[in-house]
């Protein structure tokens, strides 16, 4: 991929585009899953909604692998391609709470760790499976993304 190719994408972006020359790349490529060992060519890191459509449209358009990480805790590395584009949503950690229809809306970079801080307060939690000994632990944040869960989750009153 030329460097103009490159340009193009990363004036789109609001968020960091991360290369193979990058000094960030190594981290940026590696997954919850260390067996997994892919290299994408680019890494979007991105801030907000129009970062995926602009990620989405450049790699349509250049007829690249897509691949998109949210919490980067998936076991079979889903999450990253080798030569592809890989869309890193960890930057987007936005969690809001509608306490008077007890729902949340959650950004695809989110953890559950976001999501029991934010609902914690209005005394309301999301059934998230298997990070249930974390929930109450307040000392260790649950690091378990959330992607593929509903983004609407309904909220149940929190108890101890």
């Amino acid at each position: 991929m030329n460097e103009n190719t490159i340009q193009e994408l990363r004036g789109k972006l609001r968020g960091e585009l991360i290369t193979p020359v990058d000094p960030a790349y190594e981290a940026a490529r590696q997954v919850y899953n260390a067996m997994i060992d892919r290299r994408p060519a680019l890494i979007a890191k991105c801030r907000d909604a129009a970062d995926v459509v602009a990620g989405v449209g450049f790699a349509r358009e250049h007829g690249l692998t897509l691949a998109v990480r949210g919490g980067a805790h998936n076991g079979p590395g889903l999450g990253t391609c080798d030569g592809g584009l890989v869309l890193d949503l960890s930057p987007m950690t936005g969690v809001r709470v509608d306490p008077a229809n007890r729902t949340v809306r959650v950004a695809g970079g989110a953890v559950w760790g976001d999501v029991d801080h934010a609902t914690h307060p209005f005394g309301l939690a999301v059934p998230s499976g298997s990070e249930r000994v974390h929930l109450h632990d307040r000392r260790r944040r649950p690091h378990a993304g959330r992607r593929g869960r509903l983004p609407h989750a309904p909220l149940r009153p929190h108890h101890r």
